[in-house]
């Protein structure tokens, strides 16, 4: 509404995946004017029963139709369209368990139809020691055929946009540096 207040809410997608370890659902409307929605990871690390985890879905703005835009995201919930060029840009939380800070957030340029890594590859193309690709698919060959850029706190670049409300306050300014960079 006009005065910053919303009318009354109406659900329009009714059937995205169960939540599981990561229940939160960033939703944003990029500038293509389709609604773009981070769904996480139903857990650490294991083989997803739904295509639709550790992805980002984009979908008309009435809910209709809805595609997968990017796979193999766990968990990003700090994510946005760089202002000049369009690009988006997104931090994804990294799995647990291998140590402190590692594997860390993950940097990502997210691009429909590539696939980052997750669950098998993690940021800077570190192979995750619990699991294996399936089909007998190599870790080495998983990350050739998967996009990743860096982790938090490389030198990676990332545009920040006003999305970043969720970040945690490290991924929120490594956002803002990245875009002030560009």
């Amino acid at each position: 509404m006009r005065d910053g207040t919303f009318g009354s809410l109406e659900m329009i997608i009714h059937d995205l995946p169960d939540a599981g370890q990561h229940n939160t659902r960033t939703v944003q409307i990029g500038p293509d004017d389709m609604m773009y929605i981070s769904v996480g990871s139903t857990c650490n690390e294991c083989a997803e029963p739904n295509p639709e985890n550790a992805t980002i879905l984009r979908a008309t703005l009435d809910g209709k139709t809805r595609s997968i835009f990017a796979s193999g995201l766990r968990d990003t919930v700090c994510w946005g369209w760089h202002p000049s060029t369009g690009e988006l840009w997104g931090m994804d939380n990294g799995m647990d368990g291998l140590g402190d800070n590692d594997p860390a957030e993950e940097l990502n340029h997210i691009e429909k139809g590539k696939r980052y890594g997750w669950q098998y590859v993690c940021a800077d193309n570190k192979h995750n020691p619990h699991l294996d690709p399936p089909g007998g698919i190599q870790k080495s060959d998983w990350a050739k055929s998967s996009e990743q850029i860096g982790s938090y706190g490389s030198s990676a670049s990332f545009p920040y946009s006003s999305a970043c409300e969720s970040c945690s306050p490290g991924s929120r300014a490594t956002l803002q540096n990245t875009l002030r960079e560009l």
